[in-house]
């Protein structure tokens, strides 16, 4: 049974997000996700965000989400109305940049608990990622976690496309370098309609 989630008071949120959805409606649920993650956040806790479209006015650093709240606010307020349908320019190499983002929730000061003879550190880091391609996921070969399995790895894949069982069975491996992480899988039939197995759990 996992105690860190009753031990740790602060949580580390850093969201990397993509900008090639198949569908514009997948693009504003994780929108609106992680906005609303934001509001859930303490002052204390620490969030960030990066959007992998080349040149995004929309980059958060990773830092107490009650610093300049109100401005992080309004950044998010206006994410949420962007309209990019259509053809963009994106950041090559998702894992290039999720690399970046682990380094960073990494190098955050943290406490060290000792709970019942157990070892914490506060706060819980997470990394959670959103892409529309499994392409990506087979850019992720050669890519580790680093030493530190405390930084949690949360990947979500958006697309209808055919399930890649390589590229899947890596990032599953990848996945279990990390205390939590998780690897997931959302399927739409409709654009505003997610079908009845939502997300796939890929991870065993």
């Amino acid at each position: 049974m996992q105690l860190s989630h009753h031990v740790q008071s602060k949580r580390s949120v850093y969201f990397v997000l993509d900008c090639a959805f198949e569908q514009y409606e997948w693009f504003r649920k994780c929108r609106e996700f992680i906005h609303s993650t934001f509001e859930d956040l303490n002052d204390q806790d620490y969030f960030g965000l990066l959007h992998l479209q080349e040149g995004s006015l929309y980059n958060i650093l990773l830092e107490e989400a009650g610093k300049n709240r109100e401005m992080k606010r309004n950044v998010l307020d206006s994410f949420m109305n962007l309209d990019i349908e259509g053809k963009i320019k994106r950041r090559n190499r998702v894992a290039v940049w999720m690399e970046e983002v682990i380094f960073a929730s990494r190098a955050l000061p943290i406490t060290t608990i000792n709970y019942r003879g157990s070892i914490y550190e506060d706060p819980a880091k997470w990394v959670v990622v959103f892409i529309g391609s499994f392409k990506d996921l087979f850019n992720l070969q050669g890519m580790e976690t680093g030493s530190d399995p405390k930084t949690n790895l949360l990947i979500v894949c958006m697309t209808n496309e055919t399930i890649d069982e390589e590229s899947v069975e890596y990032v599953k491996q990848l996945i279990k370098m990390t205390n939590q992480g998780g690897f997931l899988i959302g399927r739409y039939n409709e654009a505003d309609q997610m079908d009845d197995q939502g997300f796939e759990d890929k991870v065993d």
